[in-house]
């Protein structure tokens, strides 16, 4: 359990400034004073983003790496948290709202190679990273065979591609949990922001890329003990649209009810399975869905009378890759 020191009074987060010097140019500075120190809604955020298409853009969309003149697609993640204030015990809520931006158009290729960033991160206990072409490849799954040019500039892409995700956060203290609805109601001048983040800057120098991870990201990301997501399950998922279900079940998965429910027209839009048909996108749904069910990631599923999926989902520590 994470303790926050919060100024009761003022309804401030009380934390010390972040002394990094990551920035980018023509973004909003963020304000470290003022910066939500709970992992769970920032790691969360970028596990149900719906910025990362589960349709795969075409190649030559892929490689114009040039980034769009503006955001292209935007998700947001909503979480309320009980906290005690340190000086006088009271209980309060932090209901956070965290927005994911992109860009440019992104599709699960991009997703696939930030969770080889996040992987090379933990693994190096570093937010700075040097990796050569070759060790990029293997982690991919190229076969050496398959290493020609047109592959290395796909790469190049995948990697650069993750220096156009970039976030926002905001909150607001209150004596009661907030629904979303209920946050959405309350006055903007009380609520506080931090500006954006650019998750990492990517540079591509002869055959090697050298990846910075904003710092204060990467902080967070220490603080879930490295626990975004399960590499080895998610080795084992073949197709986009279990990828992405998965991910979204990750998000909600607080380690106390595994029933899960969602409307199908919800869980279409987060995972964008809206870009098909309903029919098509209940078939991909149902299809992926059993496919998580053999993997032993869920127990089981249905869909009711009213469109609902209902998802028991395996608890992490009793599922056995």
């Amino acid at each position: 359990m994470i303790t926050f020191k919060v100024d009761c009074k003022k309804g401030e987060l009380m934390e010390e400034a972040f002394n990094g010097d990551f920035y980018s140019i023509a973004e909003a500075p963020i304000d470290n004073k003022k910066v939500v120190s709970d992992h769970t809604p920032i790691t969360s955020s970028l596990l149900e983003s719906n910025i990362f298409s589960v349709k795969k853009l075409t190649m030559k969309d892929f490689l114009n790496v040039t980034p769009a003149p503006k955001t292209v697609k935007t998700s947001h993640y909503y979480h309320s948290k009980r906290i005690i204030c340190e000086d006088t015990s009271n209980v309060l809520f932090q209901n956070i709202l965290v927005s994911v931006f992109a860009t440019r158009d992104l599709d699960i290729r991009s997703f696939d190679t930030l969770k080889i960033v996040l992987s090379l991160m933990q693994e190096r206990e570093s937010n700075e990273l040097l990796i050569s072409f070759g060790d990029m490849f293997e982690r991919h799954g190229y076969k050496p065979s398959s290493r020609n040019k047109a592959a290395k500039r796909e790469l190049i892409a995948r990697v650069l591609s993750l220096s156009y995700i970039q976030l926002t956060s905001e909150w607001f203290y209150s004596q009661k949990k907030l629904t979303k609805a209920d946050y959405d109601k309350v006055e903007s001048e009380e609520i506080e922001r931090t500006g954006v983040w650019t998750l990492f800057e990517v540079i591509q120098y002869k055959n090697e890329f050298h990846l910075r991870c904003n710092p204060k990201f990467y902080d967070l990301f220490k603080r879930s003990h490295y626990r975004i997501i399960n590499d080895k399950e998610y080795a084992l998922l073949s197709g986009d649209t279990e990828k992405v279900i998965y991910r979204y079940l990750l998000s909600v998965d607080n380690g106390l009810s595994r029933n899960v429910q969602i409307k199908a027209v919800d869980l279409f839009e987060i995972t964008t399975l809206d870009i098909y048909e309903n029919k098509q996108a209940m078939r991909k749904a149902k299809q992926a869905l059993k496919k998580l069910q053999e993997h032993k990631i869920i127990s089981g599923f249905h869909v009711d009378s009213s469109k609902r999926f209902n998802i028991s989902l395996i608890a992490q520590q009793e599922r056995k890759t």
